[in-house]
């Protein structure tokens, strides 16, 4: 089954309804992943220091 789709341009709409609302909230989910990967990414790397100065103490 194939399915065709043609945009026709309309003077005066620049957006879809409901596309661009979809694209605001997939930026907005994608920020919040890239601040949440962040944030594991600095834990690991303090944790990874601790353990290096607690060895070193250790030591």
């Amino acid at each position: 089954m194939q399915i065709e789709t043609r945009v026709i341009p309309v003077e005066g709409i620049s957006a879809v309804p409901g596309i661009a609302d979809d694209a605001e909230r997939t930026e907005r989910l994608r920020r919040q992943d890239e601040m949440r990967l962040l944030n594991v990414a600095t834990g690991l790397a303090v944790m990874l220091i601790c353990a290096a100065w607690i060895a070193i103490a250790l030591d």
